[in-house]
């Protein structure tokens, strides 16, 4: 039996010692938790804009845990301790935990029947280290209990399919451990698996006789064929549950298991790919972060599908992730229809800073390549395993070929049906590597000039080989040049563009559609994420700011997961026709346009531009047509070639006057799209929105806040603050706005300015009588904002 226990935790500051109770100052809270979110930043700390100019941080959380009948295991799941924990029950420790993913600990002897049983976890964050990694508990605590000696491990059952002859074979694998020995030798015992559709409908049912041949693990395996089944695909996330009981000879049900799972039948071949149920897939993805914006890195299956069915609306088909996500984000994947590429680790034994993984890499490599490869094997939308995001070990440097080596080994151990990546990028090469590829590296003067003497001799190619050779496709980083190239030079090397520049997405996509050894590319990044400022445009006339920004600026969308135009350029890249997006390059930023890397080009969705009365402005459109005309104030500005030839965009030159532009989009002859852009009026009123108005309790429930002028249009120049009032079945559980440089905290903050006109709250379901939620919003000058929620009753 699983019990969640993320509510009546208390915490302290700081870490607490020789305390067998609870201290009195400990403060209510519930998880997931992210710490971070109350904490004022520090902008001399001593990683910077690397740390998110954040100091190290430790608190202790407490909870009482909930009284059990007498079981023979007890077993502590804990997920998202971020970064290291010890794990104490009634004063005595049990567990210290490590890392992202899931953890669990026996907590069987130490848990007193009857009595007041209090768990302790004391967590300890030090600094980060460019990934935003918080600090606190981001997805929650668990309790399995298991009433038999012979129990299913928690973490052991999963479920694989092949598509063959038109039928499903299913294979449903499960672990079973005898922890007392009482069963082993027993042939008596059964396991029984019974499959339910989407529906609830009984599909199919198989019970096999096993036998435990010791105390330790036992591998299980149900093999049965379905001759009408669904499979699970990007347009039709068709989901099974299987439901295992492991019953004794008496027919007496000793353990439980239920598992989701998806029918997919995955393939790499040299003509055709990847394919996926029988078709040939090219992976359209995006890097996506860990946090969740406003909410950092605190994971609820709310908070995971509502990002990401923003970032698949925009039409991508698949998510990059460099670390192990939690498992509501795992299950938004599946629910939604998105495929991932989850890299196990950012870096191996050799890295940049204090606390990126490198320090105990070589200890807990195996042990966390197991951990997370046992939480990912279970969930149809995980496609490759990366073995790496960043490590300079791929160049050959160290141990490099043994190290993917034993972890490609080890992860085809765990999950034989999908697929192993190894990520590289071009790198400065070492003085050695010149002079062994023949080169003087006396003649380089700074690192552009090792780069390209390096490229003479494409010591990327020689230098990667062997750490490729490890994996089944190769992950090339800002590389799309080359997609051709190594197309002749390593005729059996699949690829995949595990990351691309946004400014050069449509060329890397282009490359990746020409190229059948290509079979995907990842475009840095679907959202802003909190961390290192990554992107951040650079101006000829910038002058240094007091407080420095603290999270990207290369997303499609911002930080409360609004499109930004980007989003828009990507979607029609993507193959969208029917839309298109109206900006206007920034007249007053004298951007540095010649700089490459992530920094986008500054161009806002905006017709208010006073300063510039009379002067002309640079538009540009972006459209899936191949012509465009723009209309100011209906009349005829021009018409210009959008279209592939003009990487899907048209830039026309008007003079600024209030009024309205209008673009209109053919493609063969025929309008596809037409957008508008309007000048706004002054401030009126304050509007609230919702796309989801109904959850359940302990569901989160995402209120848009938007500054609006008379006519109910977005008022992007509006710096107000906004009040948030709460009333009914419901809690403020963050506000904030996108602004990556704000300074306001996003927990226990009823006000919030808002962000070229808008901010996000979102609110928690509590239980109530009614189940009514009233969200209202105020603010000085303008008319207030509200809007009506509803808690739904508990499933029966």
């Amino acid at each position: 039996m699983r019990i969640d226990i993320n509510n009546s935790w208390k915490y302290v500051d700081g870490t607490v010692c020789d305390e067998i109770g609870i201290p009195a100052e400990a403060v209510d809270v519930d998880l997931p938790l992210d710490l971070l979110r109350r904490k004022n930043r520090n902008y001399n700390t001593a990683l910077g804009k690397y740390g998110s100019y954040y100091d190290a941080v430790s608190a202790t959380f407490y909870r009482v845990l909930p009284q059990l009948n007498k079981n023979e295991w007890i077993i502590l799941e804990a997920e998202g301790v971020n970064q290291f924990a010890d794990v104490s029950i009634n004063g005595v420790k049990v567990a210290h935990f490590e890392g992202e993913g899931k953890h669990f600990a026996d907590i069987t002897k130490h848990y007193r029947y009857g009595a007041k049983n209090i768990l302790k976890l004391s967590v300890w964050a030090p600094q980060m280290a460019g990934k935003y990694a918080g600090a606190g508990i981001g997805g929650g605590v668990r309790i399995h209990t298991h009433a038999s000696s012979a129990a299913l491990r928690d973490d052991g059952v999963f479920v694989t399919s092949v598509l063959e002859s038109g039928k499903a074979r299913i294979s449903v694998h499960a672990e079973i451990c005898d922890k007392n020995g009482e069963y082993s030798g027993n042939k008596n015992l059964s396991l029984e698996a019974t499959v339910f559709n989407a529906r609830g409908k009984k599909t199919v049912r198989k019970t096999r006789k096993i036998k435990l041949k010791n105390s330790c693990v036992n591998l299980c395996e149900l093999n049965f064929k379905l001759s009408r089944y669904y499979t699970w695909t990007v347009d039709d996330p068709y989901l099974y549950t299987v439901k295992l009981a492991l019953r004794d000879g008496e027919e007496k049900v000793l353990d439980e298991s239920e598992t989701v799972f998806g029918i997919v039948g995955r393939a790499l071949t040299p003509t055709r790919g990847l394919v996926l149920c029988g078709r040939s897939v090219k992976l359209k993805g995006a890097v996506v972060g860990h946090d969740n914006g406003i909410l950092g890195l605190e994971s609820t299956l709310s908070a995971e599908e509502y990002k990401l069915q923003r970032i698949k609306e925009i039409g991508y088909n698949a998510v990059r992730y460099v670390g192990c996500p939690t498992e509501a984000a795992l299950n938004a994947l599946d629910k939604l229809g998105l495929m991932a590429e989850v890299d196990l680790f950012k870096v191996w034994g050799q890295g940049d800073f204090p606390y990126d993984g490198h320090a105990r890499f070589d200890a807990n490599a195996a042990y966390d390549c197991e951990r997370f490869v046992r939480q990912l094997r279970k969930h149809p939308s995980v496609v490759l395993y990366g073995l790496c995001d960043d490590a300079a070990e791929t160049y050959g440097r160290g141990d490099g070929s043994e190290t993917a080596q034993m972890l490609a080994k080890e992860v085809r151990s765990l999950d034989p049906t999908r697929f192993v990546v190894v990520n590289a990028r071009e790198r400065v090469p070492l003085r050695e590597e010149l002079e062994a590829a023949g080169l003087k590296s006396s003649k380089v003067t700074d690192s552009s000039a090792a780069v390209s003497m390096g490229r003479e001799k494409d010591l990327f190619g020689g230098l990667t080989k062997s750490s490729f050779d490890c994996a089944d496709v190769a992950g090339y980083a800002y590389l799309y040049p080359r997609y051709a190239f190594d197309r002749a030079d390593y005729p059996e090397r699949l690829i995949v563009g595990c990351a691309s520049y946004p400014s050069r997405a449509f060329d890397a996509f282009d490359e990746c559609e020409k190229n059948q050894n290509v079979i995907g590319e990842f475009v840095y990044c679907a959202a802003d994420m909190l961390g290192e400022p990554l992107g951040k445009p650079e101006y000829e006339d910038e002058q240094t700011k007091l407080l420095p920004p603290h999270a990207s600026y290369c997303g499609d969308l911002d930080l409360i997961y609004s499109r930004k135009p980007s989003a828009y350029y990507h979607a029609i890249i993507l193959g969208d026709r029917s839309r298109s997006c109206i900006t206007v390059n920034n007249p007053e930023a004298r951007q540095k346009l010649t700089q490459s890397g992530l920094a986008v080009k500054e161009t806002h969705p905006v017709w208010n531009w006073p300063h510039n009365l009379g002067k002309t402005m640079e538009v540009e459109v972006y459209s899936g047509g191949e012509v465009v005309a723009l209309y100011r104030d209906g009349r005829l500005i021009g018409r210009k070639l959008a279209g592939r030839v003009n990487k899907h965009i048209a830039t026309f030159k008007t003079d600024y006057y209030p009024g309205t532009l209008e673009a209109v989009s053919y493609h063969k002859g025929r309008e596809c799209s037409r957008v508008k852009l309007e000048s706004v009026t002054a401030p009126r009123a304050v509007k609230l929105s919702a796309a989801k108005k109904s959850c359940r309790e302990g569901e989160l429930l995402f209120v848009e806040i938007a500054v609006t002028d008379k006519e109910g249009r977005v008022v992007p120049f509006a710096s107000r603050e906004v009040e948030i009032f709460v009333t009914g079945a419901g809690e403020l559980k963050a506000l904030g706005s996108a602004d990556p440089e704000a300074q306001s905290k996003t927990d226990c903050n009823a006000i919030c300015p808002v962000y070229e006109g808008k901010a996000l709250a979102v609110i928690k379901a509590k239980g109530g009588d009614d189940g009514k939620i009233t969200v209202k919003a105020v603010s000085d000058g303008l008319l207030s904002g509200k809007i009506s929620l509803r808690v739904k009753p508990p499933k029966q």
